[in-house]
């Protein structure tokens, strides 16, 4: 207890606001225990107002690293205060801080809601053959070799991974101070990045480097690991919810102010999951990776059954005999809680492992515990699947008291499925720089790539509450991004305006279906209070792609939360940040794509990605062509524009220049792949013109007159002469300046220009002078004679 209560004390000095309003509606009373008196919190109150701070979000092309430097030191207080009250509240209550438990997995107290304890719990060879990650390493089928050479990972999990296990080979290290080496994250890291020592423990990204962390101030670890340039992070813990099985009794976490029977944290956009869609949007380029979670299911095998459950002090009791829902009720929907709910996210479901690699739908078989959507709002979550089921990977402990770090345990849990994901990214992320000069994606990109190619799972085509999407494909995922070398419509990165829209025409390739996808990072939502099943929507900018030909719309897939067991149909989505259509059997010809929004964008404008399969881009248009300026002479150079209707094709657009009239440009020009413009210039044949002359200049494209202009070139003349001085006037006798300026450069071997003296030869002038070739102007002197009349 003085431990605890000299770490509050220390501790105190760092709070902000929000831990101090969450802290209010529950602990005070905890604080009066303590000896914390009205003055003391009265004070604390006020230090806290000083000490408080907002998270701004930005647009989402460059990463906010302000708002994220200022968001990690806000949450690392916040955390702190929030863990020094649990603690304190726990010892009251007497419960305990943390559970380790023999299979490696973990629970440990993190905060309180109310008076609800908050925990967080956890959640290789057949694994990489599961979801493709097998045929790109080395040898192959895909002929790729990744290995996620020079990409770095994150993970954070319960403890410290044992970096000097052989696996590791120096390329995994302990980035925070960490707690006690923990089983579960070592075998998630070695999930990610074992290099392969025993091979059927190799991880998806067998090169990768990671950065261990323990999650006790995850939020803002990663804040601050995204400002620096992290680009995926696995996740794979969660928090109680529902049931748990312990100490050989039943406990239900629910809150009973909320629901009797069924906990309110199962779809419910809380527990920090606007944070992590926060972090994201700041840092577009970061995707953390999150496991789906262990509850479906999860329960009494019979009811009533006596159990521990909370009354609305926060004090357990026992021998509830209540019947309460099991974990995602009957149909083990609705299992989705907290942060596996974030929208910016990849949320990933167990499934079996796929030993032989995926073949149908059929053969992807879910687990007996991944947790299933939909969200409150009815999001589509998971948002893919990996195997889950007996993974062999690396183990803290000298289990064989060999004296080396050798070891391997084979577990199982979405904790494992979501590490072998975050390495299968780290692959793409590394295949992609190889093609692009070294650049990333943005996370949004990235996780469209991972959706846009998963395998169908599950009993009808397009996505459900079960698979997500499907099963990850990393061959496929690897597959579009060499594709988009030739093909620039496979991946593009947009930003659509307020008020703005997207229109571009593509021809079907010919093979397969079509298949385009739509995503964005959204803004995050704001949390609903507490409540079971809210149905607030949680999407804030709502974009929305169309695919027209021929007067026949397509529209993206959607799911109904009422009946979660339904098949997906079409529609209008106004509840995902993705959208997907897909047109199975083709007609060939010409397909409009179209992405709008609805009501106002909030933070506009917003990026996105268009991702699209079966379509490549159909030429452009030229629909702009100006001439500036518009005159000019022998030795002027004029710029000529050309707008397209849309971006250039692969290999670019070629164009040819026409014109009735001696000047000198390109024979042809290309507008490059990808660009909606280009200049070039024309300059007059020198030495052609005596007078002044208009010429036309016509753009062609496949031989056909699309646009043109006209410049007029006039030779160079003087264009004024002027004495100095104000008046004009001079004293005979004296000397004055007469500036010369011409309307040009002077041409080549210069400009002659002739004086002609008059009234009696009042001034000498010279005959004649010559302007140098390149010059614009001249001052001569003009000296006067003694006159006795003004002359």
């Amino acid at each position: 207890m003085e431990l605890l209560t000299a770490d509050l004390s220390a501790r105190l000095q760092y709070v902000d606001l929000a831990v101090f309003r969450r802290i209010w509606q529950g602990g005070v009373f905890w604080g009066f225990r303590y000896g914390l008196t009205l003055e003391v919190l009265g004070k604390l109150f006020s230090l806290l107002l000083l000490l408080a701070a907002s998270f701004v979000a930005s647009a989402q092309t460059e990463t906010n690293h302000k708002a994220l430097a200022e968001y990690a030191a806000r949450v690392e207080r916040e955390a702190a205060a929030q863990r020094s009250f649990a603690h304190l509240q726990a010892l009251v209550l007497d419960i305990p801080v943390r559970f380790d438990y023999p299979d490696g997995s973990a629970a440990e107290l993190m905060r309180f809601e109310g008076q609800e304890p908050i925990y967080y719990t956890t959640d290789n060879l057949d694994a990489a053959k599961t979801i493709n990650v097998f045929n790109v390493w080395s040898g192959g089928s895909a002929g790729l070799s990744l290995s996620g050479s020079g990409v770095k990972l994150g993970v954070w999990d319960t403890g410290k991974v044992r970096t000097n296990h052989v696996e590791f080979g120096g390329r995994a290290v302990q980035a925070d101070s960490g707690g006690g080496i923990s089983s579960h994250s070592t075998h998630v890291a070695g999930t990610m990045v074992a290099s392969g020592v025993w091979n059927l423990s190799t991880g998806s990204a067998p090169a990768g480097t990671l950065d261990a962390y323990e999650w006790t101030n995850d939020l803002a670890e990663m804040a601050a690991a995204a400002a620096a340039g992290m680009l995926v992070s696995n996740h794979s813990y969660s928090v109680y919810a529902g049931w748990r099985w312990s100490n050989s009794a039943w406990w239900w976490y629910g809150w009973t102010g909320h629901s009797q029977t069924e906990d309110y944290k199962f779809g419910f956009y809380g527990g920090h999951a606007d944070e992590y869609d926060d972090i994201c949007y700041n840092a577009p380029f970061f995707l953390p990776v999150k496991s789906a979670g262990n509850d479906r299911g999860e329960g009494p095998a019979t009811q009533p059954t006596g159990h521990f459950v909370r009354d609305l002090s926060g004090n357990w009791q026992f021998n509830s005999t209540l019947v309460r829902d099991l974990d995602g009720g009957t149909t083990g929907y609705h299992s989705m809680k907290y942060k596996g709910g974030a929208k910016n996210v990849l949320t990933v479901g167990a499934v079996e492992d796929l030993p032989a690699g995926y073949a149908a739908p059929a053969g992807v078989v879910m687990s007996s515990f991944s947790n299933w959507g939909p969200t409150d709002d009815g999001r589509i979550k998971p948002d893919l699947v990996a195997n889950g089921v007996g993974l062999i990977s690396t183990y803290a402990y000298d289990y064989d008291n060999n004296g080396s770090y050798d070891d391997y345990a084979r577990f199982t849990g979405t904790s494992m499925a979501g590490p072998s994901a975050a390495g299968g990214l780290g692959l793409l992320l590394e295949h992609y720089r190889a093609l692009n000069g070294g650049a990333d994606m943005r996370s949004a990109t990235l996780k469209g790539v991972a959706l846009h190619t998963t395998n169908e799972a599950g009993a009808a085509d397009g996505p459900d509450y079960s698979f997500g999407w499907g099963l990850m494909d990393v061959q496929g995922a690897a597959a579009l991004i060499t594709e988009d070398q030739t093909n620039l419509s496979a991946i593009q990165e947009l930003v659509l305006e307020e008020s703005d829209s997207y229109v571009g025409d593509f021809t079907y390739t010919g093979s397969g279906p079509i298949k385009a996808t739509l995503i964005w990072t959204d803004p995050a939502g704001t949390p609903p209070a507490g409540s079971l099943n809210p149905p607030d929507l949680m999407l804030v900018n709502d974009l929305d792609i169309r695919i027209t030909k021929d007067g026949a719309t397509y529209y993206p897939w959607i799911l109904a939360p009422a009946n979660p067991g339904n098949a997906a149909t079409t529609g209008d989505n106004f509840r995902d940040n993705i959208e997907q259509i897909l047109i199975g059997v083709p007609e060939s010809g010409i397909y409009t794509v179209t992405i709008t929004h609805k009501g106002s964008l909030e933070d506009a404008p917003q990026a996105y990605s268009l991702l699209l399969t079966g379509l490549e881009a159909v030429d452009p248009d030229v629909t702009g062509f100006e001439i500036n300026p518009a005159e000019i002479t022998f030795t002027d150079t004029a710029v000529v524009t050309i707008t397209l209707d849309g971006p250039a094709a692969a290999g670019g657009l070629e164009v040819t220049p026409v014109t009735t009239g001696s000047l000198d440009f390109p024979t042809t020009v290309t507008i490059p792949a990808g660009e909606t413009s280009v200049d070039f210039t024309i300059t007059p044949t020198t030495g052609t013109i005596t007078g002044s002359t208009v010429f036309s200049v016509k753009i062609k494209q496949d031989g056909l007159d699309m646009a043109s202009d006209t410049v007029k070139i006039v030779p160079v003349l003087l264009d004024s002469a002027e004495f100095q001085g104000e008046p004009d006037e001079v004293t005979g006798g004296l000397d004055t300046i007469l500036d010369l300026a011409l309307n040009g450069p002077a041409p080549a071997g210069g400009l002659s220009v002739t004086f002609v003296s008059s009234n009696g030869n009042a001034a000498d002038a010279p005959a004649a002078i010559v302007i140098a070739e390149g010059e614009t102007d001249y001052a001569v002197t003009v000296p006067t004679k003694v006159v006795l009349l003004d002359t």
